[in-house]
C-alpha cells in the first residue's frame, strides 16, 4: 500500500495552498503518514483474514475496435490499469478493492457516483477477462484528505501532531468503507458504454468526431 500513500500525498499537496514545495511535501508526507497509520489499525484484520489473490495488479488488454466507415476497419490497442486489490470470499466470489482519496466521504449520493465510476468499472471488465469469472461487487475504502488548516505559528511538526490527533479522535470522519454488488446487467450496460466511448475517442483520434473542450483546466483536450 506503499503507493497508496503517494497517492495520498499528492492529493494532500494539491489542497494545500502553494507556500514552497519543500514545506507543502513535509506537512503531506506527514499527513498521509497519520493516515495511513489509523488505515492499517483499522482494517488490520484485510491483510490476514482476506484471500488475496492480488495486490496492486497490473493489466494490458489487448482491444479491438471496428470502425465507422470512417476510412478505418479496426483498430487493436492494449487498455492498461492497475487494480489495488482482488480477493476472493468464502463462497468463491471475486471482489475488487479500490481505494478512494476524498474532500468528503459523507456525500449521500456517494454509492451512485460511485456506481458508475468509469476506473472503477473498467477493473471489473479487465478482471473478468483476467480471471475468466464474473466479478461479485467491488470495495471501496474511501480515504477523507485532511481538511485541517496551519496556523500561522505553527510549525510543520506542530501541524502534523494536530492532524494526527484529529485523525484519531475522529477516526470515522476519515474512513469509510463501501461496498456494492455487480450484477449481469451492469457487466453488460458497461460493455456498451465502453465500446461507445472508445469508439468516440478512435473516432476523434483520426479526426472524424468533435474536439471537446477540458472545461476543468480550460485546455483544449478530449474530455
Amino acid at each position: 500500500f506503499r503507493e497508496e500513500e503517494a497517492r495520498v500525498v499528492n492529493e494532500i499537496v494539491a489542497s494545500i495552498g502553494e507556500v514552497g514545495l519543500i514545506q507543502k511535501m513535509e506537512v503531506a508526507y506527514g499527513q498521509a503518514d497519520a493516515l495511513l497509520a489509523h488505515y492499517y489499525q483499522i482494517y488490520e484484520s484485510d491483510f490476514f483474514d482476506l484471500n488475496w489473490l492480488a495486490l496492486e495488479q497490473e493489466f494490458e488488454i489487448p482491444y479491438t475496435h471496428f470502425g465507422n466507415g470512417y476510412g478505418y476497419s479496426e483498430i487493436t490497442f492494449p487498455i492498461r490499469g492497475k487494480i489495488d486489490g482482488i480477493f476472493e470470499d468464502t463462497n468463491g466470489d471475486l471482489w475488487i478493492v479500490d481505494h478512494k482519496t476524498k474532500g468528503k466521504i459523507d456525500d449521500p449520493t456517494i454509492v451512485q457516483k460511485l456506481g458508475v465510476d468509469l476506473q472503477t468499472n473498467l477493473y471489473v471488465w479487465a478482471v473478468r477477462r483476467l480471471y475468466g469469472r464474473d466479478v461479485k461487487g467491488v470495495v471501496y475504502n474511501l480515504i477523507k484528505r485532511p481538511q485541517l488548516r496551519q496556523g500561522v505559528r505553527e510549525s510543520n511538526k506542530e501541524f502534523i501532531e494536530r492532524t494526527a490527533a484529529d485523525i484519531q479522535q475522529r477516526p470515522r470522519e476519515y474512513f469509510s468503507r463501501i461496498s456494492t454488488v455487480y450484477g449481469q446487467e451492469d457487466t453488460a450496460r458497461f460493455e456498451s458504454e465502453l465500446s461507445q466511448i472508445i469508439s468516440a475517442f478512435v473516432d476523434w483520434y483520426h479526426g472524424y468526431g468533435p474536439h471537446y473542450r477540458n472545461s476543468g483546466s480550460c485546455v483544449q483536450g478530449f474530455w
